[in-house]
C-alpha cells in the first residue's frame, strides 16, 4: 500500500473535490501526476490551510466514467467516516479543534499472530494488522473475540528480526461482509517493543510505502 500526499490549496478546493458515488460511498479527487490502477489501495494524507494536522485516509483508486484531466479518483474505505467528517467540519469552518484521537494511528499491513489468555499457549491464531498507534492496534482475524479478552499479539516485521510482542485487551469488534476486525489496547505502550514499532513506522513514512 502506498501513501499519496493530497494537498489542497484551500479548504474550499478540498470540499469541491469530495463527492459520493452511486453506492453512497465517499469519493475524493486528488490532483497528481501519479497514476494508480483500479483497485489499488492507497493511503491519502490530506492537507489544506487551516487543518491542524494532516489526516490519513484509507482509500481505493478507481477510474470514473468521465475522467478529469490531472485528477486521480479514490473511494474511501469503510470505517473512515470519523476522519472524513472531521475534515469536512474543518473545511466548512464548523470545527477548529485538533483531531481528538489520543494516539495518531498509522494504516499498515503486517502479518501477526496472537494468543488468547485462557487458551493453550501453543494455539497461535493468524492475523494481519490493519492500522496501529502508540496505544493499540487493529487486527483482521478469522473469528470475533469478546470485548475484554486478554491477548498477546506477536507482530512479524518481515525483515528477519524477531517478532514484536505486545500484551493487551480487546476493546472493540467490527464485522463487515464476513470480515472481522478487532481493536486491541496495549497494557504498556512504551518499552522496547514500541521503540521497534516506531522505527518501522518511521522507515515506512520515509519510503512512502506501507508493509504488505
Amino acid at each position: 500500500m502506498k501513501i499519496l500526499l493530497a494537498t489542497y490549496t484551500t479548504p474550499e478546493s478540498f470540499l469541491e473535490n469530495l463527492g459520493v458515488d452511486e453506492d453512497n460511498a465517499t469519493v475524493v479527487a486528488v490532483k497528481t501526476k501519479a497514476r494508480y490502477e483500479d483497485g489499488d489501495k492507497i493511503i491519502l494524507e490530506i492537507g489544506f490551510p487551516g487543518l491542524p494536522n494532516q489526516i490519513l485516509l484509507r482509500s481505493i483508486a478507481f477510474t470514473p466514467a468521465r475522467e478529469q484531466g490531472d485528477y486521480q479518483w479514490f473511494r474511501l474505505e469503510p470505517g473512515e467516516e470519523p476522519q472524513r467528517d472531521f475534515l469536512i467540519a474543518v473545511a466548512s469552518g464548523r470545527a477548529n479543534a485538533r483531531w481528538t484521537r489520543r494516539h495518531r494511528r498509522f494504516p499498515m499491513r503486517m502479518p501477526a499472530r496472537f494468543v488468547v489468555e485462557g487458551e493453550a499457549e501453543s494455539v497461535h491464531h493468524e492475523a494481519e494488522t490493519e492500522d496501529m498507534a502508540a496505544g493499540g492496534i487493529s487486527l483482521k482475524i478469522n473469528e470475533s473475540l469478546p470485548d475484554g479478552s486478554r491477548v498477546t499479539v506477536l507482530l512479524q516485521p518481515g525483515d528477519g528480526s524477531t517478532e514484536i510482542e505486545f500484551v493487551g485487551k480487546v476493546v472493540w469488534n467490527r464485522e463487515d461482509d464476513g470480515n472481522v476486525e478487532i481493536g486491541v489496547q496495549f497494557d504498556k505502550p512504551g518499552g522496547d517493543s514500541m521503540k521497534r514499532l516506531r522505527q518501522i513506522i518511521r522507515g515506512v513514512r520515509i519510503s512512502g510505502k506501507t508493509l504488505e
